[in-house]
């Protein structure tokens, strides 16, 4: 491992601020690495972040762990991300429920987060997730981005929302690219039969983590004791199971549709980023299935 030091005064540039000896760098990154078992990030990565955040010190010491996971999340971890989505659905149900508790909802909130987090809007708009800067606990900070999020999202269904369309299809075009809400509603019936037929083909066990996940709203530690194991090994499952339904969609479109290249990115993002809502809703009008395989 290199001097962490070093690597800290390198990312703080001309930037005046305290540099704190590489042990120090180390506990944080070790902390911080022991908080999230099973999420990955180099501990110059990690203090290279701490540098980047410092005004003019860096973030507290015990807010190491969310400046790490947060970062991991942005550079696109699966296990972060699998991670920080228990900690998402938790959030959401808090700080929104006094705006609109229906589980429809809060769904939608949830995935307009997703995207807002964790899509980038291009080369000089990154993650919003980066926006975290390591001064207040992550869970506080995320409140405020949902509650913020949830008003938004309510004032415009009231204002744009036309009768015959559901709310949740105007919280997604709301949110996606113009030529994704265009994809969104010209492949809609696709797109549904798709999922479908993807999560028909996945094996018992990993139709229902989704299911216990993402309609039951499930943590990481909940289903690692429905199935005797580590939060971790709970996590790994659950990315293996939604990346398995990701290709198995976008395998489906590409081959019905016959898409270019470019469509074909458009697509992927464009499944990403509403597979959640799909899953859910075909998830609760199919039969429940056993929670052990």
């Amino acid at each position: 491992m290199s001097a962490l030091d070093a690597v800290f005064r390198e990312a703080l540039g001309d930037a005046q601020a305290a540099v704190p000896p590489a042990p120090e760098l180390e506990a944080r990154w070790r902390a911080a690495r022991a908080a999230w078992p099973g999420v990955e990030l180099s501990a110059e990565a990690f203090v290279r972040r701490l540098a980047e955040l410092c005004r003019p010190e860096p973030p507290p010491a015990e807010h190491a762990p969310d400046v790490y996971i947060a970062l991991a999340c942005a550079n696109g971890d699966a296990a972060a991300l699998s991670a920080f989505d228990g900690m998402l659905a938790t959030v959401v149900a808090q700080a929104v429920g006094r705006v609109d508790a229906s589980r429809s909802f809060l769904d939608e909130v949830a995935q307009v987060l997703r995207q807002k987090l964790f899509v980038a809007q291009g080369e000089d708009a990154p993650p919003k997730i980066l926006e975290y800067a390591g001064r207040a606990p992550l869970r506080s900070w995320l409140r405020v981005v949902a509650k913020r999020a949830a008003l938004n999202l309510r004032r415009g269904v009231r204002r744009d929302a036309p009768e015959e369309h559901a709310p949740g299809d105007v919280a997604m075009a709301a949110q996606a690219a113009p030529e994704l809400a265009y994809m969104k509603a010209l492949y809609k019936d696709r797109f549904e039969a798709a999922t479908r037929d993807a999560l028909r083909a996945l094996p018992s066990r990993e139709r229902t983590l989704l299911r216990l996940h993402l309609a039951e709203r499930m943590t990481l530690v909940q289903l690692g004791a429905v199935y005797d194991v580590s939060h971790a090994t709970a996590a790994r499952w659950l990315t293996a199971a939604r990346e398995k339904l990701v290709a198995a969609v976008r395998g489906a479109l590409m081959e019905q549709l016959g898409l270019s290249p470019s469509e074909f990115e458009s697509m992927a993002a464009l499944v990403r980023s509403h597979l959640d809502v799909q899953v859910v809703e075909l998830l609760q009008s199919m039969a429940p299935s056993s929670r052990r395989s």
